[in-house]
């Protein structure tokens, strides 16, 4: 894979050449302070879709329910788009628990 856009310092979005968009998670995703919104990620979905939507989290510090929160809603989002949602980078703890929190489908309150 070879990255189509590239600077100094990394975009956290990254248009890869063969179709993913990798999500580059840094520093500390904790509650009341995402370095990232939902809607920025939303907007770099639209247009031309990526085929699929990756994460690189090397430099992933500290994180807490706030990613869990912001992870499950952008595999939402993916799934309603129909993009392939790649976990597999993201880390242990934060895949098991977004594995559990969508296991089950929401139910409607009524």
């Amino acid at each position: 894979m070879t990255i189509s856009e590239t600077s100094e310092h990394p975009p956290d979005l990254i248009r890869l050449t063969d179709g993913t968009l990798l999500l580059r998670l840094c520093g500390d995703w904790c509650s009341g302070r995402l370095p990232l919104s939902l809607r920025e990620v939303e907007a770099a979905l639209s247009g031309t879709s990526p085929v699929s939507l990756g994460f690189e989290t090397d430099d992933l510090q500290n994180w807490d329910s706030g990613l869990l929160t912001f992870l499950i809603a952008l595999k939402k989002l993916c799934d309603a788009r129909g993009i392939a949602f790649d976990d597999g980078n993201l880390p242990d703890g934060a895949r098991r628990l977004l594995a559990l929190a969508t296991a089950v489908p929401e139910q409607q309150a009524g």
